[in-house]
C-alpha cells in the first residue's frame, strides 16, 4: 500500500531533487485540496447516524465526519419499521417551518448548514438515518498515512504534484507542461472508472 512517505520519496527520485522535502510535501497537500471536493467512486460513501429525542441540529460531536461533507446524494431515515428519504430544504425554509411550527415527530426535511446537519420535525425519538454523497478524505500528516489519495488516486496526485514544483519550484515550465497532460490522462482514468462503478452498477445504493 502507498503512504504518503512513499508518494513523497518518489516524487523526490522522479524530480531529481532530495532538498525539497518541505516542498513536496505541500505540492502533494496542495493537489489533494484542489480535487478533494470532486465526486470519484473513493471518495463517495455510505454511512449512518443516530438521532435523538428533541434534538434539532447535529454536527461533529454527534457524527464524527459531519465537517468533511461536501456534497449529499440522500438522507433516509428509519421509522422503526420502514425507510424514507428525507427532503432537502435550504436554510430559509428550515427557519420558517420550525419557527411557526416547532413539531416534534419524525423528520420528514434536512438542511446541511455550516457543517451542521438539521432536521424537521424535530425528532420524538431516537432513529438511524442513512447518509450517502462525497466527502473528503482523512487528512495526511506523518509519513506512514495513508488514504485513497495514494493508493487509487496516486497517478493523479502525483502528477499534479510534479506539475506543481516544476511551475513554481524548480522552474522548468516544459515539464510542467508534460506533468499536466500526465494529470489530465489520469483524472480521465479516474472519471472513466467513476462512471463505469455507477453506470455499471457497481455502487451499492440501498440500505
Amino acid at each position: 500500500m502507498t503512504t504518503y512517505g512513499v508518494m513523497i520519496d518518489r516524487i523526490e527520485a522522479e524530480i531529481g531533487r532530495s532538498d525539497l522535502t518541505a516542498r513536496v510535501k505541500e505540492a502533494i497537500l496542495t493537489s489533494i485540496k484542489h480535487y478533494e471536493r470532486r465526486r470519484f467512486y473513493f471518495t463517495e460513501f455510505i454511512d449512518s447516524l443516530s438521532t435523538s429525542s428533541s434534538q434539532e441540529f447535529y454536527s461533529v460531536s454527534d457524527y464524527a465526519d459531519m465537517s468533511l461533507i461536501t456534497e449529499v446524494d440522500s438522507l433516509r431515515i428509519n421509522d422503526g419499521t420502514y425507510d424514507y428519504p428525507l427532503m432537502e430544504r435550504d436554510w430559509s425554509y428550515m427557519e420558517q417551518v420550525q419557527t411557526y411550527d416547532g413539531v416534534f415527530s419524525d423528520p420528514t426535511d434536512y438542511t446541511f448548514y455550516s457543517q451542521r446537519l438539521r432536521l424537521y420535525p424535530i425528532p420524538d425519538a431516537g432513529r438511524t438515518i442513512h447518509i450517502s454523497g462525497v466527502k473528503k478524505l482523512a487528512s495526511l500528516s506523518a509519513t506512514t498515512d495513508t488514504n485513497a489519495w495514494m493508493t487509487d488516486g496516486e497517478a493523479l496526485i502525483r502528477a499534479r504534484a510534479k506539475a506543481e514544483l516544476y511551475a513554481h519550484v524548480v522552474h522548468k515550465p516544459d515539464k510542467s507542461a508534460v506533468m499536466h497532460q500526465a494529470e489530465l490522462n489520469a483524472l480521465s482514468e479516474l472519471e472513466a472508472e467513476t462512471w463505469r462503478r455507477v453506470n455499471g452498477k457497481i455502487r451499492a445504493t440501498q440500505f
